[in-house]
């Protein structure tokens, strides 16, 4: 049965397949390019890089905002190093810091690289990343939407820790209560 099956596997046509990029010249694609957008938080273990692909027509507005939401172990350093690289894996830009963004006009068609790096020997970071390309929009409406959606990322923080004192604060008060009785 196993040798039948690896057989059909073998010989099978592989023309029909699809390619995951439409065709940019034919009939199937019509030229168009879809703007497209990920976010989502991960964790970075300690003393590890966490690398993500993503393909990018050339003339698009790319862009990687990174927001670090916590810490465990033994973290000495809330700040997180991103690097972006290029298809020809060349250095585009690259920061290192606790709430971030970069920006840039892609000039080659391609798979760009960005890259997460957790510099804390002993703790992960829980890093929010937001990355996508944008086609089509000038640049001032690229710049305000990358600024909210900053902007976003620092509201929830803000109100993230302010849950937390007004928990922590309850907690406090509740122990009390309780230890007069």
């Amino acid at each position: 049965m196993r040798v039948i099956l690896l057989v059909l596997l073998l010989t099978a046509d592989r023309s029909e397949a699809q390619k995951s990029e439409p065709a940019l010249g034919g009939s199937g694609g019509g030229g168009f390019r879809g703007s497209d957008r990920y976010d989502f938080a991960l964790v970075v273990p300690a003393s590890t890089q966490e690398c993500f692909w993503h393909f990018a027509h050339q003339s698009g507005n790319f862009y990687v905002d990174h927001m670090v939401q916590w810490g465990t172990g033994l973290v000495s350093d809330h700040r997180v190093r991103v690097r972006v690289l290029s298809p020809d894996d060349s250095l585009i830009s690259s920061t290192q810091e606790v709430v971030g963004q970069i920006h840039f006009q892609t000039e080659a068609t391609g798979f760009y690289q960005v890259c997460l790096g957790n510099q804390n020997q002993f703790g992960a970071l829980r890093v929010f990343l937001n990355f996508g390309v944008v086609y089509g929009l000038e640049e001032t409406d690229e710049h305000n939407q990358v600024n909210s959606t900053l902007l976003n990322m620092q509201v929830l923080l803000l109100l993230h820790c302010s849950t937390d004192a007004v928990l922590t604060q309850y907690r406090r008060s509740t122990d009390a209560v309780l230890m007069q009785y």
